[in-house]
């Protein structure tokens, strides 16, 4: 019989106590992510509220970025200045097919072609910033 303590997974409990301790002791920063499948992706259908950057850049090309809300105000500012940005609008959507987008912190965009986004935009709605408050565009 062994005295060696189980993990509950791969990644599990114990591993990452364990990667945490590294962390600290050695001053790194070991984590563990999961890139999801295209299947996975597909099949995320939770509703949730999306706040989007929906954009073109000089390029042609459409893009979005995901805003986490701590950050809305001041990627709503930085955006127009992203390099290349031809035009942007932001909307709010609870479409599940923005699940498969992490949630931005910083300005970056992830191209997505136009006939798929447009798709997803049916029934989103358009935002303005007034001031310190953002609501939806009447």
């Amino acid at each position: 019989m062994s005295n060696q303590m189980q993990d509950t997974a791969p990644h599990g409990k114990l591993f990452i106590a364990k990667m945490q301790e590294i962390n600290r002791k050695f001053n790194r920063n070991l984590s563990v992510t999961h890139r999801t499948t295209k299947e996975e992706q597909d099949s995320d259908k939770r509703i949730q509220q999306h706040i989007i950057c929906v954009s073109r850049l000089k390029t042609g090309k459409r893009c979005v970025t995901v805003a986490t809300k701590s950050k809305l105000f001041e990627l709503w500012d930085a955006m127009p200045n992203f390099p290349k940005m031809a035009e942007l609008r932001w909307v709010i959507s609870t479409d599940p097919y923005f699940n498969r987008f992490p949630k931005a912190t910083k300005p970056g965009v992830y191209f997505v072609p136009s006939e798929e986004l447009e798709a997803h935009l049916k029934d989103a709605k358009e935002l303005i910033k007034q001031g310190n408050s953002i609501r939806i565009k009447k």
